[in-house]
């Protein structure tokens, strides 16, 4: 028989409840979760969106400041060297827990946002301790496998890239990045079936190198401690295209139709 201060209990933890929802992951950390590959997936889109899954990886970046893209980078700490599926994966989440360097369990829901496969209406995180990030991958341009097997994963470019376009630095904080300088197809190619390809192939081999901000007009950036922006989309930057950029290594990013890297 439940006492009339137990009744009042009860409702008052359950008001609670609705009130503050749990932000502990279901189950606890080191149980069974769903693995991140096997969210990926071996195609372009997910086939677990829709569904809530329950999660575990190392934080290897963090964009939750002000003007980020309010969300969190994970990764498996335990993907094989040949595996063909990205072992990481972006939730978007406002909730405070965790740091770069720390393992978090996360309960959320799978979704296709543009192109990018995330973890969103995050209903719980939990903190498992300190974890050593996952060693990067060695990629090189031109892609010598898909990139989209190695979506939101920490990457190392192997040899130089040059910048080809820096028209975009002072309003998003972004240069293109590519391993020569590409050339217009119809500079050469009659225009047709043939240049369309030619033009598709080079702009999938560009890299955008970004400053992990979803602003305009940064004022600073992460990766040019010497950018100085003198007036809202107006920088003093010696960056020219040619420039050759070294020893670049970060997450792997899709955004706004375009492969981008998030440097460490």
């Amino acid at each position: 028989m439940i006492t009339p201060i137990e009744s009042i209990a009860i409702r008052l933890l359950c008001c609670l409840t609705l009130l503050f929802p749990a932000l502990t992951a279901a189950g606890s950390c080191g149980q069974p979760a769903t693995a991140i590959t096997e969210i990926q997936g071996a195609s372009d889109t997910s086939a677990l969106v829709g569904q809530t899954v329950t999660i575990e990886g190392v934080l290897t970046q963090d964009s939750r400041q002000a003007g980020g893209f309010s969300g969190i980078y994970l990764q498996q700490a335990d993907t094989p060297a040949n595996s063909t599926r990205s072992s990481a994966l972006f939730v978007y989440t406002r909730h405070k827990g965790g740091r770069s360097g720390q393992r978090l369990r996360i309960t959320g829901k799978v979704k296709e946002h543009y192109g990018l496969t995330e973890l969103v209406a995050v209903s719980a995180l939990q903190v498992c301790g300190t974890q050593a990030l996952p060693a990067p991958v060695d990629v090189s341009l031109p892609w010598t496998r898909t990139p989209e097997s190695l979506e939101n994963m920490r990457i190392r470019i192997n040899g130089p890239l040059q910048i080809t376009d820096s028209y975009q630095l002072a309003r998003f904080g972004e240069i293109s990045l590519a391993p020569e300088d590409p050339v217009v197809s119809t500079e050469f190619m009659t225009p047709g079936a043939l240049a369309l390809r030619h033009t598709a192939v080079s702009s999938l081999n560009t890299l955008v190198l970004d400053d992990g901000q979803a602003r305009r007009n940064p004022a600073s950036l992460n990766w040019l401690p010497a950018y100085k922006a003198t007036q809202p989309g107006s920088a003093t930057s010696s960056l020219v295209a040619g420039t050759q950029v070294h020893s670049l290594i970060g997450v792997l990013d899709y955004r706004y139709g375009a492969w981008r890297l998030q440097p460490d």
